[in-house]
């Protein structure tokens, strides 16, 4: 129902993943597509009873058919920490062929994530050498790694 993918829309744009702009233009895309925004986006709030809506039965069920999770693992930066430039995608991913999927485990049980990393090409500031960004870590293997300060994921 139309209430149903609006809401789900609606719930998943007040989480969008903080991917860079390449990233986050193809799963805005792709969510729009799923959903069907084209036959609510043009729809004033107020007219849909999202007190109906629940959890992401839509787009849970593209994942599963998918092989895709559409829940993100990803750098906490989109901009190096060395030079400030802005952050490449480290191997492109489209939805027909998806990042690494990966299990995540927590208190509330086992999850399966997309794991993205980043990549700052030939940073001036590392001698040009590439500095790879993780969702725990940065660095290379020349010039070893930094750990995040904080990370939500210990290990993925």
């Amino acid at each position: 129902p139309l209430y149903q993918r609006y809401f789900e829309y609606l719930m998943y744009a007040a989480n969008f993943p903080k991917l860079i702009a390449s990233d986050k233009a193809k799963l805005k895309s792709k969510i729009e597509d799923i959903l069907g925004y084209s036959d609510f986006k043009h729809l004033p709030i107020s007219d849909v009873n999202l007190s109906k809506g629940s959890g992401f039965p839509i787009l849970e069920s593209y994942a599963i058919d998918h092989g895709i999770s559409l829940k993100f693992l990803y750098p906490p930066v989109t901009t190096c920490c060395n030079c400030n430039r802005n952050l490449h995608v480290n191997n492109s991913w489209r939805f027909d062929r998806p990042p690494t999927q990966v299990k995540v485990h927590t208190l509330t049980g086992t999850d399966v994530y997309s794991k993205i990393a980043y990549r700052c090409k030939a940073c001036p500031k590392a001698k040009f050498k590439d500095v790879t960004y993780h969702v725990d870590k940065y660095g290379n293997d020349t010039d070893g790694w930094r750990f995040w300060k904080e990370s939500e994921y210990v290990r993925a």
